[in-house]
């Protein structure tokens, strides 16, 4: 796998060989998980003019991203390379301001916005399995 430009999209993952169906091509753990039965879990629906459409942005995760961030700056670089708006904010590096971490919200809701999935609690609800309800669904970055 390798992370190129992708027309129209920023960035991109791309496979560099041919896999099969079902075959397990990449996993990593995920970065942060707000779970089903915290009332932190809620959703607002934003517009995002720069593709013209409406995104889920699981609320509890961004405040949870940021909660993880303040306890853990060394992951502070890695997460805001996923980052890939126009907006510059305060950058991609860490910055600490009198030994705080400077973290720009802004920058952090973007990432969450665009990188977020849905956790059921036996994985991702996708609606088919009929035991699993979207009212049990977590979030994860």
């Amino acid at each position: 796998m390798t992370v190129q430009a992708s027309h129209g999209r920023r960035r991109g993952l791309f496979a560099r060989c041919d896999f099969k169906t079902g075959e397990l091509v990449q996993g990593e753990k995920a970065f942060c998980i707000v779970l089903a039965h915290k009332p932190a879990t809620q959703t607002a629906i934003v517009y995002d003019e720069r593709n013209d459409i409406m995104r889920a942005a699981p609320l509890g995760l961004h405040s949870a991203v940021l909660h993880k961030l303040m306890d853990n700056p060394s992951q502070v670089e890695k997460l805001l390379d996923l980052y890939g708006g126009e907006y510059t904010g305060v950058g991609k590096k860490l910055i600490l301001n009198d030994g705080a971490l400077v973290v720009d919200a802004f920058q952090i809701a973007d990432i969450v916005a665009r990188n977020a999935f849905g956790a059921g609690v036996g994985g991702q609800w996708n609606g088919e399995d009929e035991d699993e309800e979207p009212s049990r669904a977590g979030a994860g970055l």
